[in-house]
């Protein structure tokens, strides 16, 4: 039986993304490349930049795998630097994790190597990816899980607009204990509707 027309999508068609390369005022947003190797290398490997991520730090045959990975997978965004003589593609500093889900929501991460903290880079980021997919019509709701031990995530979040909607208490791990045991974690989870976003952009 086909659906009817005025039946909801589930899932949206894997090919609808926001545009990219896109430029922000400071940022340039787009696929990874073959050419980030190392500024890729350089975030991946660090502990205090992964502390959050599901995995450890990477070593250099892990983090070439990885990109590999990504440079074909849209749902990872390079978060780049401007283009200049050394870096012609721009400088990788971090990546958007933006992934589409079921009804019109998307799902939004984030990660930026530290070096280029408290600089607002995610921030930017994330709003201009969040912005076009609103703009677009090709999302209803964004969300955000993070750590809320992750305090600059959650931070981020708020000021995105978004609300918190709650904490899923021990629902994931990714490590175990010296003694076996899985190393239990609490969600965040965070978001905003599109007319909500329309509403905190215009104020």
């Amino acid at each position: 039986m086909s659906a009817s027309n005025d039946s909801p999508i589930l899932f949206p068609d894997s090919s609808t993304r926001i545009a990219l390369p896109r430029k922000t005022e400071r940022l340039l947003l787009r696929p990874y490349l073959s050419e980030d190797a190392d500024a890729f290398y350089a975030y991946v490997s660090d502990a205090v930049t992964v502390r959050f991520e599901p995995y450890p730090p990477l070593d250099r045959a892990e983090a070439e795998a990885e990109l590999a990975g990504r440079i074909s997978n849209p749902d990872f965004i390079a978060i780049c630097l401007p283009p200049d003589e050394t870096h012609p593609f721009g400088h990788v500093i971090g990546h958007l994790f933006f992934s589409p889900c079921a009804f019109s929501t998307w799902e939004i991460g984030w990660m930026l190597h530290r070096e280029n903290w408290h600089n607002g880079y995610a921030v930017e980021a994330a709003s201009a990816a969040i912005g076009a997919a609103f703009a677009d019509g090709i999302a209803h709701r964004v969300i955000a899980m993070c750590n809320p031990e992750n305090t600059a995530s959650v931070h981020l979040a708020q000021r995105l607009g978004m609300r918190h909607e709650g904490t899923l208490v021990r629902n994931l791990w990714f490590t175990r204990s010296n003694t076996g045991e899985p190393i239990w974690l609490d969600t965040a989870m965070y978001a905003i509707l599109a007319e909500e976003w329309n509403t905190t952009t215009t104020n």
